[in-house]
């Protein structure tokens, strides 16, 4: 964590990145003399490359961190254990995603990971990675709702399911914040907000700014995979269709970020100077492979998003179709279920096209706004 006692000669070079700064220093002065962990500079004692190994030593104990951690997991398991002794086990690779998103984000939060995010910048990106998007993917995709609900003791479902299930106002609110539309541009709003220089050099440097950071950027992610690894068939879930083109929406706004950081011929984060940054990095490369995590690794991760809800798609209209076949269908659902081998060809041959020449518009969309992006950074700026 960033929490260090704060002395005179540590001000220093913040005050004068502030007076360097006069666009941003009514929130930077404040803000470094409120954050107990504005941490050396370079001259100060900032760790060598040669000391690296000293950084494994930086772990957090933040007992709130810890405890809601260690929580979720017990429930998790102790659901798979009694949905397990009911015949209806999890899948073990369920298993291993929620507990993998679950650990990540811990040790994106306590390890020495937190440590050297507060003294890198492409080091912070890899920790925003995990938290927004990388760990609540694996935790959704995991679909752990039913089994932390078999998890959690009787009396707490009493307390807490049943009340809010019976709430028309936090139904009208689940709603109303899980609508597709609202779910991206709040996961979009997350990563750009935190970027503007002004807010990401002031976060870094106030402890508690650099918390709600965190926060806002975690429980967006949360909500954005809820939504697109939603269980429900429409009309109650979003149509898997509507689900890509979150994605897709998504994917774009990290290549246009990406691509603008790593391009620019700008310092954008000057308050890493201030902390000090590790191993004598040059402030530069340092923006430079950050923007760089945000264009590439990230959007790879969309696509592996975008695979899994084609997966959960193809499930879906296997249910659906299990479900007519048994008879549980309407007459106009029966005319959709087709018999023979021509007439399921005339359904999905359509469908089949549309997610091909979709998906391949995605790929030539992505190339050409990242060499877009790209071009006007460079002759523009």
């Amino acid at each position: 964590m960033l929490t260090r006692s704060f002395t005179r000669g540590r001000l220093r070079p913040a005050v004068r990145i502030v007076m360097r700064s006069p666009g941003w220093w009514a929130v930077l002065a404040p803000a470094a003399l409120a954050h107990a962990g504005a941490e050396t500079g370079p001259q100060s004692g900032a760790p060598a490359l040669s000391e690296g190994w000293s950084l494994l030593r930086e772990w957090s104990f933040d007992p709130l961190i810890w405890g809601l951690s260690g929580l979720f997991l017990w429930v998790f398991i102790v659901g798979a254990l009694r949905r397990a002794a009911r015949g209806n086990p999890v899948h073990p690779g369920r298993i291993i995603a929620y507990v993998a998103g679950v650990v990540l984000v811990w040790a994106a939060l306590v390890s020495p990971l937190d440590y050297m995010a507060g003294h890198l910048f492409w080091m912070h990106q890899v920790q925003h990675m995990i938290l927004h998007l990388l760990g609540p993917l694996l935790i959704l995709a995991a679909m752990p709702q039913g089994t932390i609900y078999a998890g959690m003791p009787r009396r707490l479902r009493r307390l807490t399911i049943g009340p809010a299930a019976r709430s028309a106002n936090l139904r009208w609110f689940g709603r109303q914040i899980s609508r597709p539309w609202l779910a991206t541009l709040l996961f979009v709003l997350a990563l750009y907000v935190w970027q503007i220089p002004l807010l990401h050099n002031a976060a870094l440097l106030n402890e508690a700014l650099h918390y709600f950071m965190h926060a806002t950027m975690l429980l967006t992610g949360i909500l954005f995979f809820w939504v697109v690894f939603d269980q429900r068939d429409p009309p109650k879930a979003p149509g898997h269709g509507m689900r890509q083109v979150m994605l897709i929406a998504s994917v774009i706004a990290e290549i246009v970020l990406g691509a603008l950081t790593t391009m620019k011929t700008v310092l954008l984060y000057p308050a890493y100077d201030t902390v000090g940054r590790l191993f004598d990095t040059p402030p530069m490369a340092d923006e430079v492979a950050g923007g760089f995590l945000i264009w590439s690794p990230a959007c790879m991760m969309f696509l592996v998003a975008m695979l899994l809800v084609v997966n959960n798609w193809n499930r879906t209209e296997v249910r659906r179709m299990a479900r007519q076949g048994s008879g549980q269908r309407s007459n106009s659902a029966a005319l959709l279920n087709p018999e023979t081998a021509e007439e399921l060809w005339m359904v999905v041959r359509p469908r089949n096209r549309r997610l091909g020449l979709g998906l391949s518009a995605v790929v030539v969309t992505m190339f050409a706004l990242s060499m877009g992006a790209a071009l006007t950074v460079r002759f523009v700026f």
